[in-house]
């Protein structure tokens, strides 16, 4: 079927370098979204304010773009 799938994790150092970068650029937060929660780019771009529920404090990903 499928060769063996091995997950190379970010380092703490590649991180760091991803979110300062990110967080300089337009839009630069669906990518420390989406690294912090896991998600897909079209799942952080499908991301809505409406989906925040802050007294749960949950995300609801509803669907990707």
């Amino acid at each position: 079927m499928f060769p063996p799938f091995e997950v190379d994790p970010f380092e703490a150092d590649e991180i760091d370098r991803i979110l300062t970068l990110a967080l300089h650029k337009r839009n630069g937060v669906r990518f420390v979204i989406a690294l912090a929660l896991g998600l897909r780019q079209g799942e952080a771009l499908g991301l809505k304010w409406s989906r925040l529920h802050e007294h749960s404090k949950t995300l609801e990903i509803m669907k990707g773009l």
